[in-house]
């Protein structure tokens, strides 16, 4: 995707992010998707954006989830 469409779209979820309630997920002993999966059924989320910290030599074992409910969509 060319850059200019990049930050297109990174406004807009930082657009959402300021109205979306926020939680942090912990993923020990299990995989991303798996926890990802978890907190969509624990926050009954319908729109949901996660951020990952992982990098070389550190992966942090907990990820930020914003979210919107059906009920604040």
């Amino acid at each position: 995707m060319p850059f200019g469409r990049r930050i297109e779209h990174l406004r807009a979820i930082a657009d959402w992010k300021l109205f979306a309630k926020s939680g942090w997920v912990s993923m020990k002993r299990v995989s991303s998707a798996k926890a990802v999966k978890d907190a969509i059924r624990l926050y009954g989320a319908v729109e949901y954006y996660c951020e990952f910290h992982d990098e070389d030599g550190y992966r942090d074992d907990s990820f930020q989830f914003w979210y919107t409910r059906k009920d604040h969509a």
